[in-house]
């Protein structure tokens, strides 16, 4: 209990000082007072921390909206009014997103339009007309300010809270874990480039292409923006739209790399946009000063940018997921044409076989039986695996969550592969501690997921190998991995290895996972997790996964 209470104060602390950190950037990169901001970064912080479900966390958007408002001088009468209006704000938008049943992956298209629609649009009207409001009757503002007060509050929120709350949310799910397999990566890549030199010699395929495609495309989207956005342009030149030659890499993120990265693509060019307006740079700020056109200009563009960067991502996902369909009904045919059709016809070859001998009485042989058994239990597993994933792809999954301790998972799961370990000589290191914060998870999803990636490195892996089960906290998640010290695959294999495909015959080492990985995808993802693999040939594998902890009362 104790360590529980330290870990909220602990994590209430950081939103308060991260909302404060963001707040004291923007007024002093916007060079503003106690005036309204038009873009605020913190209320994209606040409906994130919200959307993080901390217990708390509103307490440290209040402590940290009061120490903002503290650091400018603000009359204590306008911090409470801010304070109040910014606190509701964030609450009612993230209470309007848990009924509509959002995801904090943002998946899906109705999640995207349902975020723009109800917390950048809708709900910085509630935060702005209740800080205005007590504004006026505190008698900070005239009249005659309302309405400019008003506009800027609402515009500025929903600014903040399009570019940078879905950044936030994908770096709860999977941030740590995909900031060190970057790292990992790139060292592989250096390692690469580096024997290349040496031995001039260089396994293209061992490149990751996707992460050099990725690193191109915000190469090129850094230095366009950077030229664009920092350099001194006459008003002759400003009047043409230069500044949205910069959007097709971030719609080229949206594309191919999803919705995390096209965040992160738009985030990265609002940052460019606003930093050089600021310093009176770029197209935007050869605007007339007086027409307020600067501010108009920049608002417009951050959010044209940030919403069709959503929506393309989130139609792209929706695209992958019909593929997916079309593809599962592909596989579907494939297992009954062919695995199927194999099993049924060397059964009724040895029934056939059986039936010709003599006498009304037969004697089968035992290992015939065991074989025609594996057999069996081998094409049944297949198609359980092909249904439970069909269940995934054309309905929605309800979870069955309930607060567990992750130690408590596994036992069921190893005493049913008891058998494969033994006659695989595998040795099973189990470092999972009951002392570990509880889960919110589907108890017999989880299962699963245990279930299909030791049973792959059981099957896909020579005998003799150690297995090794780890779980640590990660700010609020918990990571779990299974390791062994196997064959390894290739880092290329490893960024597509969870896709759904029908295997690749030339690829042995690959035949028969990508279903039951795919669908071990699908559940940790329902779940508003992550998972991924690090391995390396000859270093064996180590798959993780993300999972929410438990909230206690």
């Amino acid at each position: 209990m104790q360590k529980t209470l330290r870990r909220h104060f602990w994590v209430v602390g950081e939103i308060a000082i991260v909302y404060f950190l963001a707040a004291k950037l923007s007024l002093l990169s916007l060079n503003l007072g106690v005036e309204a901001s038009p873009l605020w970064p913190p209320a994209g912080i606040a409906v994130a921390a919200l959307l993080w479900r901390i217990r708390w966390a509103w307490v440290g958007i209040v402590v940290g909206s009061l120490c903002a408002n503290h650091a400018i001088h603000a009359p204590w009468l306008l911090a409470v009014s801010d304070t109040i209006g910014d606190t509701l704000q964030a609450l009612l938008g993230a209470f309007l997103l848990h009924k509509i049943g959002f995801r904090n992956s943002m998946d899906r298209l109705r999640d995207v339009l349902g975020f723009i629609g109800l917390v950048v649009l809708a709900v910085p009207l509630v935060g702005a007309t209740i800080s205005t409001v007590l504004a006026y009757g505190a008698g900070l503002i005239g009249r005659s300010q309302m309405p400019h007060n008003w506009g800027t509050l609402w515009i500025g929120d929903g600014m903040g809270v399009l570019v940078l709350t879905p950044l936030l949310l994908d770096w709860q799910i999977n941030g740590r874990t995909q900031w060190r397999i970057g790292w990992q990566k790139t060292c592989r890549i250096a390692r690469s480039l580096f024997s290349h030199r040496l031995n001039r010699k260089l396994d293209y395929r061992s490149l990751p292409r996707r992460s050099l495609e990725k690193l191109l495309m915000f190469g090129l989207l850094i230095i366009v923006s950077s030229v664009i956005f920092y350099s001194k342009i006459q008003l002759a030149i400003a009047l043409y739209p230069l500044e949205y030659l910069s959007f097709p890499f971030a719609i080229w993120a949206a594309l191919r790399f999803g919705l995390p990265d096209a965040a992160l693509a738009s985030f990265v060019l609002s940052a460019i946009a606003i930093s050089g307006t600021a310093l009176g740079r770029g197209p935007f700020a050869a605007m007339p000063a007086d027409a307020g056109q600067e501010v108009l200009l920049l608002q417009a563009f951050t959010g044209v940018i940030a919403i069709t960067s959503l929506i393309v991502a989130a139609m792209k996902a929706e695209g992958r997921k019909a593929e997916a369909r079309i593809l599962m009904t592909d596989m579907l045919i494939h297992a009954i044409a062919h695995d199927l059709r194999t099993t049924v016809m060397g059964t009724l070859m040895v029934l056939n076989n059986l039936k010709d001998q003599p006498g009304e009485k037969i004697a089968v042989p035992r290992t015939l039986l065991e074989r025609m058994t594996r057999s069996g239990e081998v094409q049944l597993n297949k198609l359980n695996s092909l249904l439970e994933v069909y269940r995934y792809e054309t309905a929605e999954v309800t979870l069955d969550r309930q607060s567990v301790s992750i130690a408590l998972v596994l036992p069921n799961v190893i005493a049913e592969l008891s058998t494969m370990l033994e006659q695989n000589q595998v040795t099973l290191e189990n470092y999972l501690s009951a002392d570990l914060p509880l889960v919110w998870i589907d108890r017999s999803q989880i299962q699963q997921v245990f279930w299909h990636l030791l049973s792959n490195a059981i099957k896909h892996n020579p005998p003799g190998i150690t297995l090794t089960l780890r779980a640590e906290v990660e700010g609020e998640r918990i990571r779990c991995s299974v390791a062994d010290n196997g064959k390894g695959i290739r880092m290329a294999q490893c960024d597509r290895l969870f896709n759904l495909r029908i295997a690749d015959p030339g690829d042995r080492q690959l035949m028969g996972i990508s279903l039951g990985l795919y669908l071990c995808q699908q559940i940790i993802s329902a779940h508003g997790g992550a998972i991924g693999v690090n391995s390396a040939p000859g270093q064996g594998s180590q798959f993780w996964f993300l999972l929410p902890l438990a909230i206690e009362e």
